[in-house]
């Protein structure tokens, strides 16, 4: 969804707190806000360790509750928008994850999309103006950040890439 430079954002809180049998404690989302009536949870993980897909629904859980209401006995929830960004990803990272409820009544899919920065480079940022893909455009160069320092014409290739894109420190 596309949204004007004027929407305003508010930032939600990132501590939530889960009390139950199993697992009691605090958890930390990286980032929530809310645009107009929709709540957006983003994620960015580094490197895929197989428990992202329980993490957000967990962490979706305890936003959905949060912003959940009570009527006639109906409790009313609904699960903000959410997505991970892949800082590292290879050829078989997927493009979402799936969550599966089994209900007494219906079952549903709970889908997340994922982004991989490596899909990114600045001309895409830009033109798309997903301008907070920025400071992490760099993990795209990082299995070449030894041979760059070692090499100034590949330092050089990356300023130039840089500099291409119209994208220049200090504006």
């Amino acid at each position: 969804k596309k949204y004007e430079l004027t929407e305003e954002v508010t930032f939600l809180k990132n501590e939530h707190f889960l009390q139950n049998q199993a697992q009691e404690g605090e958890k930390i989302t990286d980032s929530c806000v809310q645009l107009q009536d929709e709540k957006y949870h983003v994620e960015c993980q580094s490197t895929p360790d197989g428990s992202m897909a329980e993490r957000m629904f967990e962490y979706d859980s305890c936003i959905a509750l949060e912003g959940s209401e009570l009527e006639n006995y109906v409790l009313d929830i609904k699960f903000p928008h959410s997505g991970i960004l892949y800082l590292r990803s290879t050829s078989g990272t997927p493009d979402r994850l799936a969550v599966r409820l089994h209900t007494t009544g219906d079952d549903a899919t709970y889908y997340m999309p994922i982004m991989k920065i490596k899909d990114y480079d600045l001309d895409k940022i830009f033109h798309k103006e997903l301008y907070f893909l920025i400071p992490f455009y760099l993990f795209t160069f990082e299995n070449r950040f030894a041979k760059m320092e070692s090499d100034e014409a590949q330092l050089e290739m990356l300023k130039k890439d840089t500099y291409d894109s119209g994208f220049t420190a200090g504006e």
